[in-house]
């Protein structure tokens, strides 16, 4: 690859990664495409009479996620930095969406920078690794050792002890 395609590349990424962040901190509006998989909201006609009859802001009828699952499962995929990790799970939780069971993102998830989610997370996937093995134990049992390296909290080194006897 020659070195302008590589700078292209690379400031692409980067601009993708910028509205990304924007996008899950709320500064950026969602994306015209993304709006149909949103569940329905009031019409347009219903806000303005609702809005007269309190100064409170309007909440959702339901408690149905904003985004879809996929979206978020994807986010997270995506994530490389601990921050980006911590914003995009932190976003799934408060969207109303279930801690997902999959073992590449519950794992992904051990540099989420708060440690009672990283518990969570740790519980979460041996409960999926008795209802089946590892995909990649090898890379599993590395991401383990490391988060015990990183890890301050003793809960967080005991679940990660008993997930790596059920890897061996």
């Amino acid at each position: 690859m020659a070195h302008g395609q590589f700078n292209r590349s690379s400031h692409a990424y980067e601009k993708y990664k910028a509205n990304l962040n924007a996008f899950f901190d709320g500064k950026r509006k969602l994306p015209e495409h993304l709006k149909q998989l949103m569940p329905e909201e009031e019409s347009a006609q219903e806000k303005p009479q609702a809005q007269k009859q309190s100064d409170r802001p309007l909440r959702r009828r339901s408690a149905a996620p904003l985004f879809s699952y996929e979206i978020f499962l994807e986010a997270i995929k995506r994530s490389v930095t601990p921050d980006e990790v911590t914003r995009t799970i932190d976003a799934l939780l408060e969207s109303g969406h279930q801690i997902p069971r999959d073992e590449d993102i519950l794992s992904k998830a051990f540099i989420h920078r708060d440690e009672s989610v990283v518990l969570k997370m740790l519980e979460k996937l041996s409960e999926l690794l008795e209802s089946k093995p590892s995909r990649n134990p090898r890379l599993l049992k590395t991401r383990l050792e490391n988060l015990v390296l990183i890890s301050s909290g003793s809960d967080i080194r005991d679940g990660v002890s008993q997930l790596l006897s059920k890897l061996s």
